[in-house]
């Protein structure tokens, strides 16, 4: 296999080296860093896994999943999401990111041209092009309010652009798409009839303001050419158990599958019939975590918007604010001095593309008291920088 050169294993700052040395001896009391939830896996899931292994679901079973797992996940596409799906239109895979990869891996093609917007997560582009060496690779850059200009976006569209690549909610912006949104990319895969939308939705039940979560999949018209990742790391805390899924048309389903039975054959039982029980539980945990993140939200609104040292896009969904300096500063220099005078670690927005420097990353997923804390000491070292 063939590795791009553009592939790094990580981003090696000094910002990050700080990090690890410092959360390895405890130094780091306000972490707003963190990509996953900050509560344990709800008890109902651990007691249904251990339950299940105890029953004998500890063998090989369906590449493509449980059947039951799949069930309950289309039941919540169609009856939350407005997907038109069947149990055989979904696949599970070990987490959300193996699931892109899958798709990308069914789906590139030696010659294709894929977008991907930016900023994003850190995996896209890597995974981009581990799926196929000889790919043309296109980031697109929100506008400053991280909309999707679509007049631009049109004009980077090719003959060969095979798949856009989109994250709503938005890591690290907090944006949701709106009906506006699923109308002009309705557009676009109307005109361009080769390529695919792959909707990255691994936030979709994390939307903390009043708004609620649209999927370009329960537009009808272009259902076939939309590809839907979901998965339970952000739901109910399930970063460790690996398990996510997939939604596409059939023909790009068995292609799937048959990849991933020869790579990882199938998520281990145990961890699907966990899954399927966090579906089937009424469980009040999710309310409590977004209405932790709204309050936190408004907290740092309320605090850093007043402050001439950034600018403040608000967020609507997801774990994140996604910040700008307006000061000259990169990023990796201002998290690694907020990190050595105060212990606050928020994220490089270098991590999520070339043009982020001047962009920091707040996780919202953090008990209030800490991170007004913290929020508190990131304005009192911004006025300091001034």
């Amino acid at each position: 296999m063939k590795l791009s050169k553009n592939i790094s294993e990580s981003l090696e700052l000094k910002f990050s080296k700080l990090a690890r040395s410092m959360d390895k001896k405890n130094q780091i009391p306000y972490s707003l860093g963190l990509g996953e939830p900050n509560y344990f896996t709800p008890n109902f899931i651990i007691d249904e896994a251990y339950s299940a292994m105890k029953k004998g679901y500890t063998k090989y079973s369906s590449p493509i999943g449980d059947y039951i797992l799949r069930k309950k996940i289309s039941d919540k596409l169609k009856n939350i999401n407005k997907i038109k799906t069947r149990p055989n239109d979904i696949l599970i895979s070990a987490g959300s990111k193996m699931s892109l990869y899958l798709v990308l891996l069914a789906l590139i093609q030696p010659k294709d041209h894929v977008i991907y917007i930016t900023p994003c997560y850190t995996s896209y582009l890597p995974q981009i092009l581990l799926s196929e060496s000889e790919v043309e690779v296109t980031a697109f850059k929100l506008d400053k309010a991280f909309e999707i200009d679509y007049s631009k976006l049109k004009r980077e569209i090719k003959k060969n652009t095979k798949a856009i690549l989109i994250n709503f909610p938005h890591n690290p912006t907090g944006q949701i798409l709106k009906k506006n949104d699923l109308f002009e990319l309705e557009k676009i895969l109307k005109v361009h009839k080769k390529c695919f939308l792959i909707s990255d939705e691994i936030y979709m039940d994390n939307i903390f303001s009043k708004n609620k979560h649209l999927s370009p999949g329960s537009i009808q018209s272009i259902s076939k050419r939309v590809i839907t990742i979901g998965g339970f790391s952000k739901s109910f805390s399930m970063t460790g158990w690996r398990i996510g899924y997939s939604h596409a048309n059939s023909e790009i389903n068995s292609k799937m599958i048959k990849i991933q039975q020869h790579i990882l054959t199938n998520v281990p039982l145990f961890i699907q019939k966990a899954a399927a029980q966090a579906l089937t539980i009424k469980s009040n945990h999710l309310n409590k975590f977004n209405n932790l993140m709204n309050k936190n939200h408004n907290y740092a609104y309320k605090i850093l918007s007043d402050n001439p040292f950034f600018s403040f896009n608000k967020s609507y969904g997801g774990f994140f604010i996604f910040l700008r300096i307006k000061k000259k500063i990169t990023s990796d220099k201002f998290c690694t001095s907020l990190l050595k005078k105060y212990n606050v670690a928020v994220t490089p927005g270098k991590y999520f593309g070339k043009h982020f420097n001047n962009y920091i990353r707040i996780s919202l997923s953090q008990e209030h008291q800490v991170f007004k804390n913290a929020i508190d000491l990131i304005n009192k070292f911004a006025v300091l920088k001034k």
